[in-house]
């Protein structure tokens, strides 16, 4: 598996860049999606998401079930996967209080599997203050140890900041 890891916090230009990377792959693609409309503004989020994709994308919703939603995915005659995004995810399986540590294993062992190419958007938590809740503390430490283990099987890294990309890891792949 080729696996892109596209880090960034709130805001960052993140999905811009994962997207702009993608393009160097042939239709059909899928756009796995994890984040679910709980609110207006989320309801936004995610119709501003969908407006940047074209209609080559195939959209798959996976706000919890992110490792079965790959498995599926992979059995189509794809050129590429998208994840969008790990933040999110996370965020969904700590508010419905679900053993989130089953979910993350069963994700990583799933990427042994996976033969299409990849592409992870996921925030990046290391740079930001220390939260004083202890729910909010124990998604960013299980987070960031997400993001370090797909680091380390990543092909490639990018950490963005204000629409730009550094490039932790492999940076032979600049955006179209």
């Amino acid at each position: 598996m080729e696996l892109t890891l596209v880090l960034g916090g709130l805001s960052s230009g993140k999905t811009a860049l994962a997207l702009s990377l993608a393009q160097r792959f042939i239709p059909p693609r899928v756009y796995i999606g994890t984040a679910e409309p709980i609110d207006q503004e989320m309801a936004q989020k995610i119709a501003q998401h969908r407006a940047e994709r074209d209609e080559s994308w195939q959209t798959v919703e996976a706000p919890l079930e992110l490792g079965r939603a790959l498995r599926e995915s992979d059995k189509k005659e794809i050129s590429l996967i998208l994840v969008d995004g790990l933040g999110v995810w996370l965020g969904n399986l700590f508010a419905k209080k679900i053993d989130y540590q089953k979910y993350i294993i069963e994700f990583l062992d799933t990427l042994s599997f996976v033969e299409t190419p990849l592409i992870i958007v996921s925030e990046e938590v290391g740079l930001g203050g220390i939260s004083p809740s202890p729910e909010v503390r124990r998604w960013g430490e299980a987070l960031g140890k997400l993001n370090q283990a797909l680091a380390e099987r990543a092909k490639r890294v990018a950490l963005v900041v204000a629409g730009f990309p550094l490039w932790l890891k492999g940076g032979d792949y600049e955006p179209s």
